[in-house]
């Protein structure tokens, strides 16, 4: 008997690499951009390039803000993103990387004329508004092109609403429920329902007339938006299918809108009637009811709402288990903080910060969660001493 032909997949050779693999010098680069005391320092340690990813945003006293789409990317000679997120055959060096783009090849910008940069995990077309980076100015394998979340979306209108901005101004933008999708499609879709003769959306319409398109907890038709926009964008608020135009770079602040079909709309409203009551009892439910920020014995009402429906103060809510659902994701660890004479810093670590059993400090922050407050950073060594709570000598 002949011997077998080898496998054609056994010919394959399967290599891997990655930038960055040993991890060497992060940590130091870290270390020397905390310590810089002006741009000059903090630039020279991002240069670097230490860091394998995560955007990086800067500012100091002296009025330098910087938005750097940072990591270690590898370059290539052709390929856009989808070829080069994928697989590539390892049999070819035609497709083996051998240099990292410096810091001077990524998509950054420096003390921008609009005086500011944002970035909500978005790619970094619109870190500033107007648009400041063209992505054709890069290779395609840089960074998608779109679309841009809606939350990003919102970030960016909120952060260009004025020429200037206070702290306590930017405070309050910070804090708002308000959703882009409820502001960009409620008034097409009531538009929409307004000859429909069923009960259930004529219900359905009055209450959705009367709400102002915040996740607050008295807000009576959050739950039932949120639950239309669900089906009508499945995929957690992403898929673009029913929209009349979907989202584009070309108007990236204003995509996606419109109802693609207006009758269907209509329907899925009705279906949204029916699915609310199934999931919450009522159509108006107040959101707070069932929306919970609950640890241990601390259950308040709570705000926020999916990010993918743009909503920047952003908690994304479990299923509901006992009556109630709490947040998955979110809002984490937030700090705001302004580089004046004194130095002005809040912040809120929501969830806590002990996981020890039978800390305080388990849940003490919830009720500043709920009530849309921070607490005052200790910022120097005085006011840190000034709370200690306990010493261990060693």
């Amino acid at each position: 008997m002949a011997p077998s032909s080898p496998c054609p997949m056994a010919r394959r050779r399967l290599r891997s690499r990655s930038p960055g693999s040993t991890g060497q010098g992060v940590l130091e680069q870290y270390l020397e951009m905390g310590k810089a005391r002006d741009w000059g320092a903090f630039e020279k340690a991002l240069r670097k390039m230490q860091v394998v990813m995560f955007n990086i945003i800067y500012a100091d006293r002296a009025g330098h803000i910087l938005y750097l789409d940072n990591g270690l990317l590898p370059k290539h000679a052709s390929g856009d993103l989808k070829y080069w997120s994928a697989p590539v055959p390892g049999d070819t060096s035609a497709t083996l990387w051998k240099d990292v783009h410096s810091y001077d090849d990524m998509p950054k910008l420096l003390d921008p004329a609009t005086g500011f940069v944002q970035n909500a995990n978005d790619p970094p077309w619109l870190a500033t508004w107007p648009r400041a980076l063209d992505p054709k100015s890069f290779p395609a394998y840089v960074a998608p092109v779109g679309p841009m979340s809606q939350r990003a979306q919102m970030s960016v209108k909120l952060m260009s609403q004025t020429p200037k901005i206070s702290f306590d101004d930017f405070v309050s933008r910070k804090l708002t429920t308000t959703s882009l999708m409820a502001e960009r499609m409620l008034p097409d879709l009531l538009a929409a329902a307004a000859g429909s003769n069923d009960a259930d959306v004529q219900t359905a319409t009055a209450l959705l007339k009367g709400w102002d398109h915040r996740f607050e907890p008295d807000s009576r038709a959050a739950l039932l938006f949120e639950t239309w926009a669900g089906l009508f964008a499945p995929k957690n608020f992403t898929d673009q299918s029913n929209y009349a135009v979907k989202w584009t770079l070309d108007d990236p602040l204003e995509t996606p809108r419109g109802l693609k079909d207006p009758a269907a709309a209509v329907a899925t409203l009705k279906e949204a009637v029916a699915k609310t009551k199934q999931l919450y009892g009522a159509i108006d439910r107040p959101f707070g009811d069932v929306s919970r920020f609950h640890i241990g014995d601390v259950s308040v009402p709570a705000n926020g709402g999916f990010g993918n429906a743009g909503v920047f103060r952003t908690i994304t809510w479990g299923p509901m288990k006992n009556g109630e659902r709490t947040p998955v994701h979110g809002e984490t660890w937030v700090s705001m903080v302004e580089f004046g004479t004194p130095m002005k810093a809040v912040g809120l670590m929501s969830y806590g910060n002990s996981s020890q059993p039978g800390s305080r400090h388990n849940s003490d922050q919830l009720q500043l969660l709920a009530d849309k407050k921070f607490r005052t950073l200790w910022i120097d060594r005085t006011d840190v001493e000034a709370h200690v709570e306990e010493k261990t000598a060693f």
